[in-house]
């Protein structure tokens, strides 16, 4: 016969297993990311203010590992919009409503991977379009312009993250201090595209 508190811990349950969706495909979205890095680290890639030639034969060099290192991206991307979801589910319980915070997470989170995933599209274009060191060039151009974009609204959701995480206490406080470092990395981000010799 079902209890008074059946309902409830049927409901803790369904959270529990949703917040555990959500960490493991942060984490092994994570973990893909580094993998994927490891094919084609990042700091060996051409320069922002590389020539169209050097990218070109940059891309024809590293064929396989490029091609190798995008799809892995795009896997991990996709792994964090999982993420993405679990803890904007997790935000709006812990501010028990919906309020602008949380609104801006959700909203600005799914601008970031939008962003990335359209990054990576013009990498993936790229890739095969490489012969050509003109439109080399501007692929090249478009892909870190976007993902340096990406920290824009990166930054809005780390911050409302964090806004969420300090005025309520059903969120570790040190999960909002960790958001606030993250975010301001993501400004040098953004920072690269502005000024480009300075970060890349």
């Amino acid at each position: 016969m079902p209890t008074a508190g059946a309902p409830v811990t049927l409901i803790n349950r369904t959270g529990s297993r949703r917040a555990n969706v959500g960490v493991i495909s942060g984490v092994t979205g994570i973990a893909i990311a580094t993998a994927s890095n490891l094919l084609v680290p990042i700091w060996s890639m051409p320069s922002t203010s590389a020539s169209g030639a050097r990218v070109a034969r940059f891309v024809l060099d590293h064929d396989v590992a490029f091609r190798a290192t995008l799809a892995l991206d795009v896997v991990s991307v996709t792994l964090w919009m999982v993420f993405g979801g679990a803890v904007w589910l997790r935000l709006r319980r812990a501010s028990t409503s919906d309020t602008l915070a949380t609104s801006l997470f959700g909203v600005a989170f799914m601008a970031m991977i939008v962003l990335l995933m359209t990054g990576f599209t013009c990498a993936l274009v790229l890739a095969y379009r490489a012969t050509d060191p003109a439109i080399a060039h501007v692929l090249y151009d478009l892909a870190f312009g976007l993902l340096a974009m990406s920290g824009m609204p990166a930054i809005i959701a780390l911050t409302a993250y964090a806004f969420v995480a300090l005025t309520t206490t059903r969120l570790p406080a040190r999960t909002a201090q960790l958001a606030i470092v993250t975010a301001v990395a993501h400004l040098l981000l953004l920072a690269s595209l502005v000024i480009p010799r300075v970060v890349l």
